[in-house]
């Protein structure tokens, strides 16, 4: 409850990937309403530089174990990537230099 998304992204990555990152500045913002469980989830995604650590590329979590990876455009079209929508916008966005916050969600697109 007291922490700021900016170190709450640098601990979630660290937990979840062995890097040591530095926030930077927000990319997107993903909203996910679920009616039928009375829920909304709000993911925020920064740029980041690598300070540290090693990369974990296998990671246990929920019902499936998950693939955290480096990869390029064509090997990342080639994989079931989450979220989604990163297939979508992130190399245009990268070319841009993520000019703007991007929200996205089901029925968002901006």
């Amino acid at each position: 409850a007291d922490e700021a998304f900016p170190a709450c992204a640098e601990r979630e990555t660290l937990e979840e990937t062995g890097l040591v990152v530095r926030a930077g500045r927000l990319a997107y913002v993903y909203d996910l309403v679920v009616p039928d469980l009375g829920r909304r989830n709000a993911e925020f995604f920064f740029l980041a530089d690598t300070e540290g650590g090693v990369l974990r590329e296998e990671r246990t979590g929920g019902d499936t174990p998950n693939r955290v990876a480096f990869l390029s455009r064509a090997e990342m079209a080639e994989e079931h990537v989450l979220p989604g929508f990163l297939l979508d916008v992130l190399w245009q966005d990268r070319a841009d230099g993520f000019s703007m916050v991007h929200c996205v969600g089901p029925d968002i697109a901006r």
